[in-house]
């Protein structure tokens, strides 16, 4: 439940990105999740269907991440927003944990005492899958 509610999880940040395969161009994320971004201020050649390198580092962590993104839509607002199609792995981990992180320290006290509890308990757990 936890991975899936990070999955779907977006983080309301604004951070710098340069994106590359166009200009060399600045912008802001509006929002960031495991599978995207959403930008403002782009650049009226980023068009649905493009692809690009995007280049970011994540507030208060100093993690760089360097995707290829797919422009999947823009709107009027001139706010576009990007799929992560390839990211090395690391970074990728990365970037699951600073979410992971963002979307604990939102949820109520109460609520994050279970979700610690529940991890510490599967942590414990003998692996099942392996065989003995």
């Amino acid at each position: 439940m936890v991975r899936e509610r990070r999955r779907y999880f977006r983080c309301f940040v604004r951070t710098r990105v340069l994106i590359r395969g166009v200009n060399v161009r600045e912008t802001y994320t509006v929002n960031l999740s495991e599978g995207g971004m959403e930008i403002c201020s782009a650049p009226a050649k980023l068009v649905p269907g493009m692809r690009v390198h995007a280049e970011l580092v994540l507030p208060d962590a100093n993690i760089r991440l360097g995707p290829v993104c797919e422009i999947r839509w823009r709107n009027a607002r001139n706010h576009v927003g990007l799929q992560f199609l390839t990211m090395p792995l690391e970074q990728r981990c990365d970037l699951q944990e600073w979410l992971a992180d963002r979307l604990e320290e939102g949820l109520p006290e109460s609520v994050r005492a279970k979700f610690h509890d529940a991890n510490e308990t599967r942590s414990r757990e003998p692996d099942k899958t392996s065989r003995q």
